[in-house]
């Protein structure tokens, strides 16, 4: 073994490995991350002339593991987005994480299954069950002595049955429920009126010239249909070559789809610890190209931007904020669905943007 590596060391590291890969799968970034402060630093100095970092540390240990090679080997799997567990693991527990990611009405029993053990390889079934039987012998196992346990270990996961099918009621049944807007007490209240276009717009189309940055704060319920009236009403209001719609949602799917990243939404989403930071640079760069027409002597209205919160870009938005106050990028104006309450805009009275005397908010009700 080269120096300074020892076998101490490799044995802690991969002992570490395997205390860390436990149930539900660890992220890969945060294995690199732990592993990496668990070595001593003369080897890491060592890795870093080797031209070794992290990431090739992880993957000479999982390499290690794979092959078995000592007391350690042989336990620690990835799954399909590169995050980490050992098995065995139990079905209910692999269904939990798994089952946002699968359809809400799954038809046959062995048809979940066999997403089980596509997802991740060593679920132990329970006994007499075995992966071998549910995924060759069709629905027969229903009528087995096994059937009760696998059953029980489903709905243990969340699932009602009904008939053959598996229903997952909490993405069936369930409706959202979106908390009412704070809004402080200084900020205009307007309502939208059928026979014409609120005060604001006026406003805005004033401030076309002028440029800078304003807040439109919207109820969650009905911000999509209300962030395009908006900006109808200014091309109204200005001339149709002078109003600029970008719906960010819309835009950010388009971009995980194009840089072939959208596969990767459904595991993310299933995980309480999802680290959303591997889409960011393609995100970044679609939404600095969405609003590179936005100059002086147009509006921008940026609507429907409710994955901003969820997948980490809120720093994106300030800074494009941060950039547009002066009027560089004509007049931006971020409809955008929650309230304003202590100096915070909420996006979805979950996620935050500083407020700012600048952004002269006003929060717009009605359909």
């Amino acid at each position: 073994m080269r120096p300074p590596w020892t076998d101490a060391v490799v044995d802690a590291l991969r002992q570490r490995l395997g205390t860390l890969a436990r149930w539900p799968p660890v992220p890969r970034a945060t294995a690199e991350g732990v592993l990496w402060d668990a070595t001593p630093v003369e080897v890491q100095r060592a890795l870093l002339r080797w031209g070794a970092e992290a990431p090739q540390l992880l993957d000479g240990l999982l390499k290690l593991d794979a092959n078995g090679a000592g007391a350690h080997g042989g336990t620690v799997l990835v799954d399909r987005v590169g995050a980490l567990y050992t098995p065995p693991v139990e079905l209910s527990q692999a269904l939990s994480v798994l089952r946002p990611t699968i359809a809400p009405v799954v038809d046959t029993t062995a048809t979940l299954l066999a997403e089980v053990q596509a997802a991740y390889p060593g679920v132990a079934f329970p006994d007499p069950c075995s992966a071998m039987s549910v995924t060759s012998a069709g629905d027969d196992a229903s009528d087995a002595g096994d059937a009760g346990h696998v059953r029980e270990a489903i709905e243990r996961a969340g699932y009602r049955q009904d008939g053959d099918r598996w229903i997952d009621p909490a993405r069936l049944l369930l409706a959202e429920v979106r908390p009412a807007p704070l809004v402080d007490p200084n900020i205009p209240h307007q309502h939208v009126l059928p026979d014409h276009s609120p005060p604001v717009v006026a406003a805005l189309a004033s401030q076309a010239t002028r440029g800078g940055f304003r807040v439109v704060a919207l109820p969650p319920a009905a911000h999509h249909k209300l962030a395009r009236r908006l900006a109808g009403w200014l091309e109204q209001r200005l001339a149709p070559e002078q109003v600029g719609f970008v719906p960010i949602d819309r835009l950010v799917i388009d971009a995980l789809k194009a840089s072939d990243l959208w596969k990767f939404v459904p595991y993310l989403e299933a995980r309480v610890d999802a680290d959303w930071r591997m889409f960011h640079a393609e995100l970044a760069a679609a939404l600095d190209d969405a609003v590179r027409d936005a100059r002086p002597g147009r509006v921008t209205v940026l609507g429907q931007p409710s994955l901003l919160g969820p997948l980490g870009l809120m720093d994106w938005l300030s800074g494009f904020y941060e950039r547009a106050r002066g009027g560089r990028h004509g007049l931006i104006v971020l409809a955008v669905p929650g309230g304003i309450h202590e100096d915070r805009v909420r996006l979805n009275e979950k996620y935050n943007l500083p407020y700012t005397p600048d952004m002269a908010a006003v929060y717009l009700e009605g359909a």
